[in-house]
């Protein structure tokens, strides 16, 4: 068993598998490498997402919402906060804001259950899902 130290923290969490359901419905899973937060930090990193959240409203000349426009801002501001989450991925692609839009775009579960995941990360210490 290891011997505990406070103050020594680590620059990630250990990388493990983060699972989801493709949209054909298969599972699959992105091994991954999260930074490492504290309960603070990660705390920080959340308030960050919420003020960024209001920042923009996607509206039509006529003033309605446009739903295609909500949806691309979403997921730019998704990839955004999991870029500032993730270390390193187990993909071929290279972990990049486009990328990471990408994903949101095209596998919004993928998304979901990294940003899930980061959370349990900092805030539970408990890795996978």
């Amino acid at each position: 068993m290891s011997k505990i130290k406070l103050g020594q923290r680590p620059k990630t969490f250990a990388p493990f598998p983060v699972k989801f359901t493709m949209p054909d419905g298969t599972e699959a899973a992105i091994e991954v490498t999260f930074k490492y937060r504290t309960r603070t930090e990660f705390g920080a990193l959340v308030n960050e997402m919420y003020a960024d959240a209001g920042a923009s409203q996607a509206k039509t000349d006529g003033g309605q919402i446009d739903f295609e426009k909500l949806h691309e801002q979403l997921g730019e501001k998704s990839a955004s906060h999991l870029l500032k989450a993730i270390d390193n991925w187990g993909l071929d692609e290279r972990l990049s804001q486009e990328s990471l839009t990408q994903l949101c775009d095209e596998i919004p579960a993928a998304a979901a259950a990294l940003s899930t995941a980061y959370a349990a990360a900092c805030t539970e210490g408990r890795l996978g899902n």
